[in-house]
């Protein structure tokens, strides 16, 4: 009788790729700790996309562990990992907030909870409400989960970008400004746009992992479409800029002082600042090559409202007049209402022979710490911010416009340079440029500094016209209408120089609509070419 031989089932060579990564990610994923794990470092890992490291390209994939994550836990747990995972980025990300804290008054327990406060209202509730939102939809086919989370998240930076009560600094989009054509994508949909794009392909990128149908065909035209405008987004922009037939230029001396912040809220020391910067423009004007137009100081140079004090008001114009030069600068002014806690944070026009031309004042101050803006269980985060609720604050205008001389200017006050929307209000077709007038001797370190400056070069390109920022104890800079620095003064130290700045071209509907239409060309050619993608589903089961 013959022998029956049963046949060996073929034995197939296990690829570490195949197995071993999609185990490891699933085993991550599938524990509590291993979740919150990935999503602390996304956290971690999105912070050094935006400045001062700048590595923006790695804001394209840093969230995908979060998405991962997200998508495998409970619904109150998603959540709860948007939250950490907002905590480590806000806290790594402005590692400077601590101490700006510990700088208004808010010392020991109450200034660690003032801070986690502070990056829960900035960055945690939009995290988790995106966590939540990634969980709740992890069963919709994969177009629809990436287009309403990128949607959804787009719009929310949007509301913190419009808000009086929104904190707009670190958004998403931010950091592609380290991508320079990316971060062109502003002048048409501003940094929100940037951010449901980055938020879109990070999504993609952890649906693919997961084996979702057709999330590999997203992903890769979603890549495309970064890596097109990467390449080819600030020469599309340079090209497409418009050249007035005659620019209206002028020659601008920026002065900037290194004046103590003890000495500059004491009414004895006003006379003595007054005179150093004054002795300082001096010697630039003597010094300069060229005779400028205007010289610019930086916000709250004097604190004593000159309403107050007329010797000191004939001290400063009398400086005016000696230069034949108007003056621009930041004020402190008595408020409206007469309170003394109360004053306008201004920016003042003093014209030779004629004194002050025109004023502007600041609509929008730093919440809590800054603003008199009153809300329920404001005393009680008084107790818990210390001192930084004892001092004087900011009553804030209704409407911002520009600030008219003998020429126009669109100002941005310190904080308001965060916001599009009153930057935008304060141009008109006259405008020579933005001006961030800024104090930042209150804060120690660049860190800060660097990423208010990061969200100033995104007006620079909204608005398409030069940007300059003229600061205390911080950088003054200049920024060109597409987003790049090219004049910086050294920091805490007093300097001065003369920057050339002509006016803009209006910005031309081209200009709005080539870099959105090279971004959806590359895509949809993309998604066309390959209808049939691999999904890579026997590469990556396991995760799924």
């Amino acid at each position: 009788m013959e022998k029956t031989q049963t046949a060996k089932p073929a034995q197939t060579k296990r690829n570490p790729f195949h197995d071993g990564i999609p185990a490891a990610i699933s085993s991550v994923r599938a524990t509590r700790r291993g979740r919150l794990l990935l999503s602390i470092a996304a956290g971690m890992l999105l912070s050094f996309s935006q400045s001062p490291s700048h590595f923006g390209w790695l804001a394209t994939f840093t969230l995908v562990p979060f998405v991962v994550a997200a998508r495998a836990a409970r619904p109150i747990e998603s959540i709860g990992l948007g939250l950490a995972m907002a905590l480590f980025f806000g806290l790594f990300g402005s590692r400077w907030l601590l101490s700006a804290l510990e700088a208004q008054g808010a010392f020991g327990f109450s200034g660690v909870l003032a801070t986690g406060l502070t990056v829960f209202w900035a960055k945690g509730w939009l995290f988790g409400f995106i966590g939540g939102t990634i969980r709740a939809l992890r069963n919709a086919a994969s177009i629809r989960q990436v287009l309403i989370v990128a949607t959804l998240f787009g719009l929310v930076e949007l509301w913190i970008g419009q808000s009086r009560w929104g904190l707009p600094i670190l958004l998403l989009g931010h950091s592609q400004l380290s991508v320079p054509g990316v971060a062109q994508l502003a002048v048409f949909g501003g940094v929100p746009l940037i951010s449901g794009l980055l938020m879109a392909l990070n999504h993609s990128l952890a649906l693919w992992a997961a084996s979702k149908p057709g999330a590999a065909r997203i992903a890769v035209s979603l890549g495309a479409t970064w890596l097109t405008i990467a390449a080819l987004g600030l020469p599309l922009a340079i090209w497409g800029r418009p050249e007035l037939a005659e620019p209206a230029a002028k020659a601008l001396l920026l002065v900037q002082p290194d004046s103590p912040r003890s000495q500059r809220w004491e009414s004895a020391f006003q006379n003595v600042l007054l005179e150093n910067i004054a002795a300082q423009t001096s010697k630039a004007l003597r010094q300069a090559t060229v005779r400028p137009d205007a010289i610019l100081w930086p916000e709250n140079l004097l604190t004593t409202p000159l309403s107050r004090d007329e010797r000191l008001t004939r001290q400063l114009q009398g400086y005016v007049d000696q230069w034949g030069l108007p003056v621009v600068t930041g004020l402190v002014r008595e408020s409206a209402s007469g309170r003394l806690r109360e004053y306008r944070n201004s920016v003042v026009w003093f014209s030779p022979r004629i004194g002050e031309l025109d004023a502007v004042d600041k609509v929008r101050a730093i919440p809590l710490v800054e603003s008199s803006r009153d809300f329920v269980g404001r005393s009680a985060l008084a107790r818990l911010f210390g001192d930084s609720f004892s001092g004087p604050r900011v009553a804030e205008a209704e409407t911002a416009r520009p600030l008219v001389g003998e020429f126009t200017l669109s100002p941005a006050l310190c904080f308001e340079v965060l916001f599009p929307g009153i930057v935008s209000d304060r141009r008109d077709e006259d405008s020579l440029a933005i001006v961030n007038f800024a104090d930042d001797s209150w804060l120690a370190g660049e860190i800060a500094d660097r990423q208010l400056i990061t969200a100033a070069a995104f007006r620079a390109i909204e608005q398409r016209m030069t940007l300059l920022r003229i600061s205390h104890g911080g950088l003054s800079i200049a920024i060109d209408p597409f987003g790049r620095e090219f004049v910086s003064l050294p920091p805490n130290v007093p300097a001065e120089i003369i920057v050339d700045v002509k006016r803009e071209a209006p910005i031309t509907v081209f200009e709005r609509l080539s870099i959105p239409a090279l971004a959806v060309f590359a895509g949809v050619m993309v998604w066309w070419l390959f209808p049939g993608l691999y999904d890579f589903s026997s590469t990556m089961r396991g995760i799924g």
